[in-house]
């Protein structure tokens, strides 16, 4: 990660804008997004990767919709998500009621010398888990923040590694 102290440092950026459009890749954007990566082949053939699998995902989804129309389509849908939080609960409900902490430190931002400070406490009770990151460090200069977004998505991931 390059050391940047403000968003504009940490390389371009690219409000959401459709990257296909009727079918194809907008050549004028992935010029755009190519020429501001190292190893540009390997990212085209990702991006390629990931519109081709999205094509997948959505003409099966169309075909099930076809098939079973899109309520119960919404339904079956409705089941998969209520499924994955029964499988979430389940797994936090193996865990011992308590409350559990760790705190560690990065030894600085890149900009200055001050350690940033890690601290997290979870709590366990029945099928909930309560994390509370209260003692970390505020934002730093450094290219190192998380906005909320990205620390929900890592706590999620926790969870679905400790449930295997």
């Amino acid at each position: 990660m390059g050391m940047a102290t403000d968003v504009y440092g940490e390389g371009l950026r690219i409000p959401p804008v459709k990257i296909v459009k009727g079918g194809r890749a907008d050549e004028d954007l992935m010029r755009v997004l190519l020429a501001n990566v190292r190893g540009a082949r390997e990212r085209r053939a990702d991006f390629e990767a990931q519109i081709g699998s999205l094509k997948t995902g959505a003409a099966r989804l169309l075909e099930i919709v076809a098939r079973s129309g899109a309520s119960e389509a919404g339904e079956y849908a409705a089941h998969l998500i209520e499924y994955s939080a029964r499988r979430m609960r389940a797994v936090i409900r193996e865990l011992p009621d308590g409350v559990y902490g760790a705190e560690d430190a990065l030894d600085d931002d890149g900009t200055s010398d001050e350690p940033v400070v890690l601290r997290v406490r979870v709590e366990i009770k029945g099928e909930r888990a309560r994390v509370d990151f209260t003692g970390s460090a505020r934002q730093v200069a450094g290219p190192l923040n998380a906005v909320e977004a990205i620390t929900l998505s890592a706590v999620s991931y926790v969870r679905r590694v400790r449930g295997r």
